[in-house]
C-alpha cells in the first residue's frame, strides 16, 4: 500500500458513509481490494463497507496473508485469491492443514494473531495441531469470538486446558471428530463439558467413537449450562444418549442430527422418528433440523410423521431420492442437484428458506414460481450462468411470480458475477416480489452448518 497521502479537501472524501455505500455496491469483491490499497484512509473506508457488507466471505489463512476459500465456485481447487486491504476487518477465518509442514503451521497463527484484530467473529480450525504455541498467538482473538469450531484436529493438553479460558465471548461451539494426545485421554477428553460458559447459547458435539458412545458429561453440560438451547450431534452420539436427553430437563428451540449412516433398516428410521417425535412432546425441543449425509429411500418416506421437521439439509438430491410432501418443513439446502426440481416445490408448501450450493436457474425457478411463502434464497453458484452472461431476467421473474396467488417478496442472495451484471445491465436490484443481493452479504442458518 502506498504511503502517499491523500488532500483530504478531495472531493471523493466529501462524500458521506451512505454515498460510499451506493458506489461500492457496484464494485466487485476484487475492485475492492484495489481500492483499499491506494491508500491508508481508502482502506479504511472501504474496509469498514468490507466488514459490514461481506460477513459471509470464507478466508483462509496461510503463512503470508489471507486467501478467499473458493468453495463457492465450480472447480473446488482453484487457486485461491489473496486479499491485500481486508486483515483488519475480517469476521470469519479458517486455519487448515498446512501440507508443507508443522512449522509452516505456527506460522499461519502467527499471521492471524500478529495482522488480525477483534473484527474475528468466527474461527474454524480443521486437521491442525493444537498446542499452547498456537494458543499463544491466538488468545486475543478468542476473546472476542462468538463462534469456534474444532473438527479433526491434534489437540495437546495444554491447550485442552487453557482454550475455554480465552473465550469469553463464546456464543457457539462446534467440536467434531478431534484427538486428545495421552493425558488428556486419561480425564476422557469430554472435560470441556464440564464447565460454564456464560454467552453460549449452541453446542455442536460429536466427540466419539465412529458409531458412537455414552456421554455422560453432556448430563452436567446442560446443568452448568440450562442457557444453550440449540443442540447438534450425529445420529449416532443422539442414540447413545437417548436415556440422558429423555430425562433430563433440557430446554431446546432446535435439536439437528446428522443422519450419518446409509446402512439402517425401516425399524432403526421408525424408532428414531417415534423418539424424536415423543421428546418434541415433552417439550424438550421445538424445532427438528436433519442434514441426511448419506440416502436411504427410508429417510424420506417417513419424515412425514416428524411433526416438528423445521429444516431439512441434503447433501445430493437425484431421480431415485424423490421427498414426500412435507408439510411441516420451512427451510431447505441441498448442495449437490442431479436431476429437475420442477414438482419439489408442491411437496413443500409452506418453504420459507432455501439454499442451493450449485444450481442451474432451471433448479432455483421452480421456487420462485410455485413456493408462494418462499421469503428468502440463496445460490452460491450458478453453474450455466454463462449461457445467459450473467445476467438475470429478473423483471420476468417477477412478472411471474406476480400470478402465484399470496406470493410474498423473495429476497435472492446471489453469487458476486451474476449479482453484478445483473446490476450493471438493468441499473437496479429490486423488482416488485424480487429483489437480488450479494451472496456474501448473508451469513445462513449456522445450526445447518455444523458438519
Amino acid at each position: 500500500m502506498s504511503d502517499q497521502r491523500f488532500d483530504l479537501s478531495s472531493n471523493i472524501f466529501k462524500l458521506n458513509i451512505d454515498c460510499f455505500d451506493e458506489l461500492f455496491e457496484w464494485l466487485s469483491r476484487d475492485d475492492l481490494d484495489a481500492l483499499g490499497q491506494t491508500c491508508k484512509l481508502l482502506q479504511l473506508i472501504v474496509g469498514d463497507h468490507f466488514q459490514r457488507n461481506f460477513p459471509a466471505i470464507e478466508v483462509r489463512a496461510e503463512e503470508d496473508g489471507l486467501y478467499v476459500n473458493d468453495t463457492r465456485s465450480a472447480n473446488f481447487y482453484r487457486s485461491a485469491q489473496k486479499l491485500h486491504s481486508f486483515d483488519k476487518y475480517i469476521q470469519k477465518v479458517s486455519l487448515c492443514e498446512n501440507s508443507i509442514g508443522i512449522e509452516d503451521g505456527v506460522r499461519m497463527f502467527c499471521y492471524v494473531g500478529t495482522n488480525c484484530t477483534t473484527s474475528i467473529k468466527h474461527i474454524q480450525f480443521m486437521n491442525v495441531l493444537l498446542t499452547q504455541i498456537e494458543l499463544v498467538w491466538i488468545e486475543k482473538i478468542l476473546g472476542t469470538c462468538e463462534t469456534i469450531s474444532i473438527e479433526d484436529c491434534l489437540i495437546k493438553r495444554q491447550f485442552y486446558e487453557k482454550f475455554p479460558e480465552h473465550c469469553e465471548n463464546l456464543r457457539s461451539l462446534y467440536v467434531k471428530d478431534c484427538r486428545w494426545n495421552r493425558n488428556v485421554l486419561k480425564r476422557t477428553g469430554n472435560d470441556w463439558l464440564q464447565r460454564h460458559y456464560p454467552k453460549l447459547n449452541h453446542l455442536s458435539w460429536t466427540q466419539s467413537s465412529k458409531k458412537g458412545q455414552k456421554i455422560d458429561e453432556l448430563r452436567t453440560f446442560f446443568a452448568l449450562n440450562p442457557q444453550v438451547v440449540s443442540f447438534s450431534t450425529s445420529f449416532h452420539c443422539f442414540w447413545n444418549n437417548r436415556d440422558f436427553i429423555d430425562q433430563a430437563n433440557v430446554k431446546l428451540q432446535d435439536l439437528t442430527i446428522e443422519f450419518d449412516d446409509w446402512t439402517w433398516t425401516p425399524r432403526n428410521i421408525t424408532e428414531t422418528y417415534r423418539l424424536l417425535n415423543n421428546l418434541h412432546a415433552k417439550g424438550i425441543y421445538e424445532r427438528l433440523n436433519l442434514y441426511a449425509r448419506y440416502h436411504n429411500l427410508d429417510y424420506f418416506g417417513q419424515m412425514t410423521s416428524l411433526n416438528a421437521l423445521h429444516s431439512l439439509h441434503l447433501h445430493e438430491i437425484s431421480e431415485r431420492y424423490n421427498l414426500p410432501q412435507l408439510r411441516q418443513l420451512k427451510e431447505l439446502r441441498i448442495q449437490y442437484i442431479n436431476t429437475d426440481l420442477d414438482n419439489l416445490p408442491k411437496q413443500l408448501p409452506n418453504l420459507e428458506r432455501v439454499y442451493l450450493k450449485f444450481a442451474d436457474t432451471k433448479h432455483f425457478l421452480p421456487f420462485i414460481y410455485q413456493s408462494a411463502k418462499l421469503k428468502e434464497m440463496k445460490i452460491d453458484f450458478v453453474c450455466d450462468r454463462a449461457t445467459f452472461n450473467c445476467v438475470l431476467d429478473v423483471a420476468s421473474m417477477h412478472k411471474e411470480r406476480e400470478k402465484l396467488m399470496g406470493a410474498r417478496k423473495v429476497v435472492i442472495f446471489i453469487d458476486e458475477h451474476v449479482f453484478l451484471a445483473t446490476k450493471w445491465s438493468t441499473g437496479k436490484t429490486e423488482f416488485g416480489l424480487i429483489e437480488i443481493e450479494r451472496g456474501y452479504k448473508h451469513v445462513w442458518n449456522r445450526k445447518m452448518e455444523c458438519f
